[in-house]
């Protein structure tokens, strides 16, 4: 999927988000399964036709992450029926739940920054520079 970047993908991507949020606010009606579970959305990415939405999730207690994404997938035609009673578009995109995982990867990146050796590096690369 190619992600859109024009303003109205993203107008449309943020008002799927917005809609996502408040849908998931009485997650038991979706799925049963999924009741205790506080899910965040992160972003709404569409494609360039914007007929498919990637929706990017952070769920918050309860099941496991990638349990609770499963589930929402499982009940992606029920999910885009309650979208459309919220959202007026022409076409009401594929949605496609991902597990958000970008916080963990610049946590990551953070803790090898400041890791003592790549420090020494860093010092050592700014001094040569000057």
């Amino acid at each position: 999927m190619r992600i859109c970047l024009s303003p109205r993908c993203l107008k449309v991507g943020e008002e799927i988000k917005r809609s996502l949020a408040t849908l998931f606010l009485e997650i038991a009606i979706i799925d049963p399964r999924l009741e205790g579970i506080s899910l965040t959305v992160t972003e709404a990415q569409m494609s360039t036709d914007v007929k498919t939405a990637r929706v990017f999730l952070l769920p918050l207690g309860g099941k496991s992450a990638e349990e609770a994404v499963g589930y929402l997938n499982e009940n992606k035609p029920k999910i885009r029926s309650l979208l459309a009673k919220k959202i007026y578009l022409k076409y009401m995109p594929h949605l496609i739940f991902v597990l958000d995982d970008r916080f963990h990867k610049s946590d990551r990146i953070n803790s090898m920054l400041s890791n003592d050796k790549v420090q020494k590096d860093l010092s050592v690369s700014s001094e040569d520079e000057s």
